[in-house]
């Protein structure tokens, strides 16, 4: 039983992007209770890598709960300069106060941004899904499809995160 749980916990910290080492907080379980508070008052911040593989085809590949980030970068954006520039312009209107929100509807995934946050949802259920839901066991059985179907951030990370694609696909 000692062995699984080791995997598994070394397996979430490979999630999350941090080493192995972090096990060892378990041997000291003072400093990992003060490691514990430091990582929950943190920041989030959204942590992504882009690549191409030998035949040219792109790759996004999201910290764990905005999978559907990488979905919707590979099947709605691609190589669509004129798209990024739209999101730009809207992120920065929305920070002007211009405009409180922005919806886009894509063929795989729909999109929508506020002056906080940007939500990215698959096209086939609607944003408000989970509102909609009465059965919580129906809630708890969307949550496996969920981690590539819905993925929220903040606004700062996806400027960030548009502007990183942006020089990625360029020439």
């Amino acid at each position: 039983m000692l062995v699984p749980s080791i995997a598994v916990s070394m397996r979430r910290l490979h999630d999350t992007y941090r080493s192995d080492w972090w096990m060892l907080l378990n041997f000291f379980p003072l400093l990992g209770i003060l490691v514990l508070i430091f990582c929950f008052f943190k920041e989030v911040v959204v942590e992504f890598e882009f690549r191409k593989d030998v035949t040219g085809e792109l790759h996004a590949h999201f910290s764990m709960g905005c999978e559907a980030f990488s979905g919707w970068l590979l099947e709605e954006v691609g190589y669509s300069y004129a798209l990024l520039s739209q999101l730009l312009q809207v992120i920065a209107e929305l920070r002007e106060e211009k405009c409180l929100e922005y919806q886009r509807k894509g063929t795989e995934y729909n999109i929508k941004l506020t002056r906080d946050e940007v939500e990215v949802c698959d096209a086939r259920i609607d944003f408000n899904v989970r509102e909609l839901m009465t059965d919580a066991s129906a809630a708890d059985a969307l949550d496996f499809y969920d981690a590539e179907a819905h993925a929220i951030c903040g606004l700062d990370d996806f400027e960030e995160m548009l502007l990183e694609w942006e020089i990625f696909i360029s020439p």
